[in-house]
């Protein structure tokens, strides 16, 4: 299935008993990016994410650490709902 923004036959790809999305079959992607007007799914919010992995590298370096930390951060980021247009309301 391509990224591309969904068209009155969303489900390319899928077997032919989908052939109408929404009305056969929803769909929700994972990774909604720029781009995917009309997708209903996730928004992982990508450029957050490099933001903070960005700010976290830069305070490892103003410390002085360098190497693999013997215990690694995790910043967990919250993605968002987008409803679009591949799911019924």
């Amino acid at each position: 299935m391509s990224s591309s923004p969904p068209t009155r036959n969303c489900a390319n790809g899928l077997p032919a008993w989908a052939s109408k999305c929404p009305r056969d079959i929803g769909l929700a992607h994972l990774d909604i990016n720029k781009g995917m007007d009309g997708w209903s799914g996730m928004d992982q919010c990508n450029g957050l994410v490099g933001a903070y992995a960005i700010d976290m590298l830069v305070g490892m370096l103003h410390r002085g650490e360098t190497g693999v930390p013997q215990s690694p951060k995790c910043i967990m980021t919250e993605s968002r709902w987008i409803p679009g247009k591949t799911l019924k309301k």
